[in-house]
């Protein structure tokens, strides 16, 4: 997902947020190992605070920033989350645990010019290959859901 969908779709330099843990499959490999190979800024983070997510967010203009569930749905729920400037996000994905469409659609407001992707896998086992295809079927132009 993150790394193939950037061949499909030309996108070079990109900057990515990194909180989640590096000693997980998803940080490690998706966002540590991938990136740096293929070139990308990577900003990583020592601790989770949401505020400091965003406020990263808005200072080294990140493009992609993959987030858990709860995260999500602070970004959907929380007033807060107006006060920054997130207009450099390109790519919000989710993982670990099933999203709600409506925390989605609320995000994709919010977020009109990022993608939001959600898990459909949520088996660590599975590593990096359980990700959602990027062209599967589209509920608007910038939020893609998975159908069974």
């Amino acid at each position: 997902m993150a790394t193939s969908d950037q061949d499909c779709y030309g996108e070079m330099h990109s900057v990515f947020l990194c909180f989640l843990p590096m000693f997980h499959i998803f940080g490690l490999s998706v966002i540590l190992y991938a990136q740096l190979q293929r070139g990308n800024t990577l900003v990583s983070m020592g601790k989770f605070d949401v505020q400091m997510v965003l406020r990263s967010v808005e200072k080294h203009k990140v493009t992609h920033l993959y987030v858990y569930p709860p995260i999500m749905l602070a970004l959907a729920k929380q007033n807060f989350v107006k006060n920054y400037d997130l207009s450099s996000l390109r790519v919000l994905g989710s993982g670990a645990s099933p999203l709600g469409k409506d925390i989605m659609e609320e995000c994709a407001r919010k977020l009109p010019q990022a993608t939001i992707y959600p898990s459909r896998i949520c088996m660590r086992e599975f590593g990096t290959l359980a990700q959602q295809d990027p062209l599967s079927q589209e509920l608007n132009s910038k939020l893609f859901v998975l159908t069974q």
